[in-house]
């Protein structure tokens, strides 16, 4: 049933008329499900050792064993179902067919070598004898360190690497110029944990790998998820131009009947500001969860990340289980506050254009009711912003309602031809007196 469903899949997609963001999600979630049955025999025995009725010690380090190896593979498995010849990384995302050679060639080694290696790196750190763990696994560690170099170098190499093509039509970028840098750092890194676990930090370095290597998991998962976003704009900005398209040539076709020459109108959708802005609005969203999700990686290993909790700016008034205490307002939550307010300036500026590729296409509008939806989802984006700022800030409502009240008394004297031109504003936008395209004249 899977490979039928694949089949049908591939021969829907590049079609004008039947290929759809939802063919590429159904094509991952069967590559999702293809990967699964190898690493879930793994885990499935993992518990099966663990839940043994008197389990001796080298169960136990089967078990942990078994639990690690299996969610590696699966990830191997996973992007190695992805480059396959006629795959989704291929057809769905226009991979080129010599990138996903190389990269399934990799691939294929990391499976077959790389698997039983940290299955005995596991089972010999887990050792309670510290004679296995300098001996066995501190040479399996190095021999895993040596795969990794050996995988990374190829796909990694700038001339006749996976990302080749790109610094050879990118050469002024900034990322083209440091090509090399990034092929020594790739290459150089395992050779310098290899070097720490020689001179006897071997607890540092298997730590460093793992954290490596589960961030390498992350940034491959955000390459996937940027190109699914990416194929979906693509696909949506070509439905979008096709209606666009068919709108003024409906016009054209009425006015030439009736026989006037046809008003002048604004275009209904700038197809370019939409595509930018939507591009600007999800990369900037790929951004903040990576950058948080590195910090949920790395926070535990480096008490730096968390030196910012510990650096209080002022107090605030919390209720803790029906008692008002004072908690401390950190750095760390002023920082998060910027992040919000520069993740609600991007959302307000670019929104627009997520809002006409993703809902407004769908709907049969005027160009003015598309105008009122947009004003109206940007006010309450920043109405949105503005509160979670408040709040992590400690300035709340209780403490702010006061002044609030205040500067309203002052505003409606001082201010009261601003904020009745503000409510006319919201009256034209619902009410629609004149629209988009309408000549007044006065």
């Amino acid at each position: 049933p899977l490979a039928a469903l694949t089949k049908s899949v591939n021969r829907r997609v590049g079609n004008a008329s039947t290929d759809n963001i939802w063919l590429t999600v159904a094509a991952l979630a069967v590559a999702l499900i293809r990967a699964l049955p190898v690493s879930f025999l793994l885990a499935s025995a993992g518990w099966l050792l663990l839940r043994a009725p008197d389990p001796a010690a080298f169960t136990g380090n089967v078990s942990a064993s078994l639990f690690a190896l299996a969610p590696f593979l699966y990830n191997l498995l996973v992007f190695r179902v992805l480059a396959a010849e006629e795959g989704v990384l291929q057809l769905h995302f226009s991979w080129r067919p010599m990138n996903l050679a190389i990269i399934r060639k990799q691939l294929d080694r990391l499976i077959a070598v790389g698997a039983p290696i940290v299955f005995g790196i596991v089972i010999f750190y887990s050792s309670e004898l510290a004679f296995d763990r300098a001996t066995m696994g501190r040479f399996l560690f190095l021999a895993l360190l040596v795969l990794l170099v050996v995988t990374f170098r190829p796909l990694a190499h700038p001339r006749t690497g996976v990302a080749s093509s790109y610094y050879q039509q990118n050469r002024n970028s900034w990322v083209s110029k440091l090509r090399w840098f990034w092929y020594a750092l790739v290459v150089g890194i395992p050779l310098l944990l290899g070097v720490l676990s020689l001179l006897g930090y071997m607890y540092t370095s298997i730590t460093l790998t793992s954290l490596i290597v589960d961030t390498i998991w992350l940034a491959l998962a955000l390459i996937v998820a940027n190109l699914i976003v990416l194929r979906w704009i693509a696909l949506s900005r070509a439905q979008l131009a096709l209606r666009v398209m068919e709108e003024e040539r409906e016009k054209q076709t009425e006015t030439t009947a009736e026989g006037e020459a046809p008003a002048v109108e604004p275009t209904p959708v700038d197809i370019d500001k939409v595509d930018t802005q939507t591009r600007q609005l999800l990369r900037w969203a790929l951004i903040i969860f990576a950058v948080f999700a590195g910090w949920g990686i790395w926070s535990d290993v480096f008490p730096a990340f968390r030196l910012f909790d510990q650096v209080g700016l002022w107090t605030r008034a919390v209720v803790v289980d029906g008692v008002e205490t004072l908690a401390p307002v950190t750095l760390a939550d002023l920082l998060l506050a910027l992040i919000v307010a520069a993740g609600t300036a991007i959302a307000y500026r670019n929104l627009p254009g997520l809002m006409e590729i993703a809902v407004l296409q769908c709907m049969t509008l005027a160009p003015g009711s598309r105008y009122a939806a947009n004003t109206l989802v940007r006010y309450i984006v920043i109405t949105i912003g503005a509160i979670a700022v408040l709040n992590i800030i400690g300035w709340n409502w209780s403490r702010i309602q006061w002044l609030v009240a205040a500067l309203s008394v002052g505003l409606g004297f001082g201010l009261q031809e601003v904020v009745a031109n503000f409510v006319s504003g919201l009256i034209i936008l619902f009410e629609r007196p004149v629209r988009v395209g309408d000549t007044v004249t006065v």
